[in-house]
Formats: C-alpha cells, structure tokens, sequence
C-alpha cells in the first residue's frame, strides 16, 4: 500500500510540475528503463553480455552500424528501421547485436527528438520485440 501511495504521489507531483502532462513522461520513462533492460537481458542470455561489462558496441564498430548511427543523427530513423529489416540475417548473431545497439542508440534519443522524426517510444518497444521473435528470443520480451 505504502508502494503504490508513492507512485501515486510521484504521479501527482509530475502532473503539478510539469506543463507537458507529468503522467506522460513518467509513463514515457518508465517504457525507456522497461527497454533498457529488455535490450541488458538479451544482451545477457543471447550473447552472453552482462550489464557490468564495458564492451564496444557492435553498432560503432562495424561500417553497418555506423551508417545506422548517421541516420539516427539524421533524423532518418524510419529509413533506418526498415534498411536494418530489410539487410537482417537472422542466421548470423551479429546482426542481433546490431539491432539491439540500433534500439539502444534510439532509446537513448530523447521523446521530441522521436516525435520530430516520427517516431515513439512503442516504436522501439515495438521493433524490439520483433527482432527477439526473428531470432528466437522472444520468450524474454512476452507481456
């Protein structure tokens, strides 16, 4: 009960606080941390990454995924989602790092810079869930 007071009160606060609807952003935050670590647990059981390890990330180690990053910064990221489907080889697990480094990178935009190139948060939770059920992993990301 405690709990759900203090979300509650959290809730309430942003709403106060915040011009832009408080219960969005913090529902829009909330998807991020749930994104973040649906990718650290993929990373984990598919890849065998932990969530501690500092690795360099596929996505700026290969020319592939530096092309992604550039549409990213771009603002082409709907392109650059369907490139990525359209190249995927879902028999090669180096595509599953790229798709997940692709969806952090996109994560880690910020909501407007999102929506101003026509793209959500759902979007990634989407594309996310997608490539775990291309490569078999879905069981990781069921509701």
């Amino acid at each position: 009960m405690h709990f759900v007071n203090h979300i509650n009160k959290r809730e309430k606060y942003a709403e106060e606080n915040n011009e832009h609807g408080g219960k969005m952003i913090y529902q829009q935050d909330w998807l991020m941390r749930q994104i973040e670590a649906m990718i650290q647990a993929i990373l984990a059981v598919a890849l065998g990454i932990s969530a501690n390890e500092q690795t360099a990330t596929q996505i700026e180690d290969s020319s592939y995924g530096k092309m992604l990053e550039k549409m990213i910064d771009d603002g082409d990221i709907c392109a650059a989602e369907d490139l990525l489907f359209n190249d995927l080889d879902q028999s090669d697990s180096s595509w599953l790092q790229i798709a997940l480094d692709f969806y952090s990178k996109l994560n880690n935009c910020s909501d407007d810079y999102l929506a101003m190139h026509d793209f959500s948060r759902e979007e990634i939770d989407q594309g996310l869930r997608y490539i775990c059920t291309l490569f078999g992993y879905d069981f990781l990301v069921s509701n």
